[in-house]
């Protein structure tokens, strides 16, 4: 049960952050800032503690891992590169 609500929670969160950046009319360094308030509230309310602690409990028992494992449930939210295309379209490439 557990697993079930950081899975809904999660889903939810990936859901904030997805429409945060498929929002066209924001500036990268809104995105930025809303991000930033986004890991704030993220850490007040104990999910990144939870998640932390679920992923160490899941090295050693697969009881606790979500559906998929650990690590694609918590990929999600960096898995996008949409972030990365928007900032080197304003900011130009690294390295050039």
């Amino acid at each position: 049960m557990v697993l079930a609500l950081f899975e809904y929670l999660n889903a939810q969160l990936l859901d904030r952050q997805n429409a945060m950046f498929g929002d066209s009319s924001l500036k990268l360094s809104e995105q930025w800032d809303r991000a930033c308030d986004y890991l704030d509230d993220d850490i007040a309310s104990g999910y990144v503690r939870v998640l932390q602690e679920l992923i160490a409990a899941s090295w050693g028992r697969r009881c606790c891992r979500p559906s998929g494992s650990h690590r694609g449930s918590c990929n999600g939210s960096i898995s996008s590169s949409a972030p990365a295309r928007k900032a080197e379209r304003e900011l130009g490439g690294l390295g050039r």
